[in-house]
C-alpha cells in the first residue's frame, strides 16, 4: 500500500467517524434546549438580545448537530442563513480556519468565521469587543457544546481566539461536567 492509498483510506475512516458523530443521538433528538450557566444556553438567557449581525452557516445536508447549532442561533437572537454545502474544506481554507482547528460546520458573521460548536454568548462577546482576528473555533464536537447536548453532561473544552497569522489562544474555557 502506498502513502497516497494510505492518506485516502485514513481520510474515509475520519469521514465515517465524523458522520457518525455528526448524527443526532436519542437524547439530543429528544431535547434540543441547551443546558443552562457556564457556558451553555438556556434558550431564555439567550434570547436576552437580539444580534443586529446576520450569521451564514455552512454545514452538509447530512448533519444533524448542525442543523441543531444553527436552530440555537436562531433562538439565540441571531439571524441564520443555511448554506448546505458538499465540502466545507474550501470555505474554511478561504475564512482562515486553521486545519487543526476544524469542526463539522463553519459560520461567519461581521468578518469573522464561528468553527463548529461556540457558545453563543462567546459570539456575542466577540461581535461586541471587536478584536482584531479572523474567528472563534470550538474543534472537533465536545459532548456538552451547543448542538452537542446529552442532558446534562458537558465535556471540558475550550474556545479559541484565532488571529490573522493563524495563532490560537483561549478564549474561553468550559470545564467538565456530569
Amino acid at each position: 500500500m502506498n502513502t497516497h492509498t494510505t492518506i485516502n483510506s485514513m481520510s474515509i475512516v475520519f469521514a465515517i467517524a465524523l458522520l457518525a458523530a455528526c448524527s443526532p443521538s436519542p437524547d439530543q433528538a429528544q431535547s434540543t434546549a441547551p443546558a443552562s450557566k457556564n457556558g451553555v444556553h438556556n434558550s431564555i438567557e439567550a434570547k436576552i438580545e437580539t444580534v443586529d449581525e446576520p450569521m451564514v452557516v455552512y454545514m452538509t445536508p447530512w448533519c444533524g448537530c448542525c442543523t441543531v447549532w444553527a436552530e440555537l442561533s436562531e433562538q439565540a437572537g441571531f439571524e441564520v442563513e443555511i448554506r448546505e454545502v458538499e465540502s466545507l474544506h474550501p470555505i474554511k481554507e478561504e475564512l482562515g480556519v486553521p486545519p487543526a482547528m476544524g469542526s463539522c460546520h463553519t459560520a461567519k458573521t461581521a468578518g469573522y468565521f464561528i468553527e463548529g460548536h461556540v457558545p453563543f454568548e462567546d459570539i456575542k462577546s466577540l461581535l461586541t469587543k471587536r478584536p482584531d482576528a479572523r474567528g472563534l473555533t470550538v474543534p472537533g464536537m465536545p459532548i456538552g457544546s451547543p448542538g452537542m447536548e446529552q442532558g446534562n453532561r458537558r465535556q471540558a473544552f475550550d474556545v479559541y481566539l484565532v488571529d490573522h497569522q493563524g495563532n490560537t489562544s483561549v478564549y474561553n474555557h468550559y470545564p467538565s461536567r456530569h
